[in-house]
């Protein structure tokens, strides 16, 4: 009974993987087929622009403190218990702001909220014996402490970090959107509710497809192509997985 019921899961969960796999390639060929327009010429509907961001009154990255108009960031901690040791999630939030699309034809009010914002690491950190208490060989015994933001010591994101890692140590990562920094996005454009006869691009009451990059549509598209083959890859695998456990 056990055999069938772990079948059933594998499944399930690689059913609904590879329909997240249809989802994005769904998105993906949006994307390509939506032509791109100068902010000044685009119509109503779904559009595709670029340009760089702008904002009256931005946000502040936590770690970095940059000027911004997103941001998220996540800390983990290494943690030793028994004989496995983790990096474990222990605080993640973001935070995102409406702003200004600018181009050479003019600017567009940018309504991010239900957008996916693709926004690769830029600033990572670490800190070391901030977390968790130690008790007889490595083993934790104690609730975390609170979290520390100063005195971060920086190291190359693009480079994995091991060195010296004990338990309680935590990894700070910030993405963030700086201003005036060139954006891709690709979203509905229609009238402001608050500004009539000014536009807003936003979240499509029908097309939901909208999607802030700060790569260019050639990578972005590349990106998506890959996690399209890795989603289909990962879900027809574990179907597979699931039938052999039925079989056997």
């Amino acid at each position: 009974m056990a055999h069938y019921l772990i079948s059933i899961i594998l499944l399930l969960i690689g059913i609904f993987i590879f329909g997240f796999g249809f989802k994005r390639m769904n998105t993906r060929k949006i994307i390509q087929d939506t032509p791109s327009s100068k902010i000044r010429s685009m119509a109503i509907g779904l559009v595709e622009i670029s340009g760089k961001a702008f904002v009256d009154k931005y946000l502040i990255s936590p770690f970095s403190q940059s000027k911004c108009v997103y941001y998220k960031i996540l800390i983990k901690e290494y943690r030793h218990v028994d004989k496995s040791s983790n990096w474990i999630t222990i605080d993640e939030k973001e935070q995102r702001i409406p702003f200004w699309l600018k181009d050479e034809t003019g600017q567009v009010t940018i309504n991010p909220t239900g957008s996916e914002i693709s926004v690769p690491v830029k600033n990572e950190y670490i800190k070391h014996g901030e977390g968790v208490n130690i008790g007889i060989n490595g083993i934790h015994i104690g609730v975390s402490k609170p979290i520390d933001y100063s005195n971060l010591t920086p190291i190359d994101p693009h480079k994995d970090f091991f060195v010296n890692t004990r338990n309680g140590d935590r990894r700070f990562y910030e993405h963030y959107i700086g201003l005036g920094e060139q954006l891709f996005i690709t979203g509905t454009a229609a009238t402001d509710p608050k500004t009539p006869g000014n536009i807003v691009i936003k979240e499509g009451d029908i097309e939901k497809t909208f999607i802030i990059s700060d790569t260019s549509q050639k990578d972005l598209l590349k990106a998506m192509t890959l996690q399209t083959i890795a989603l289909f890859a990962c879900g027809a695998l574990l179907m597979i997985a699931g039938v052999i456990v039925i079989l056997t």
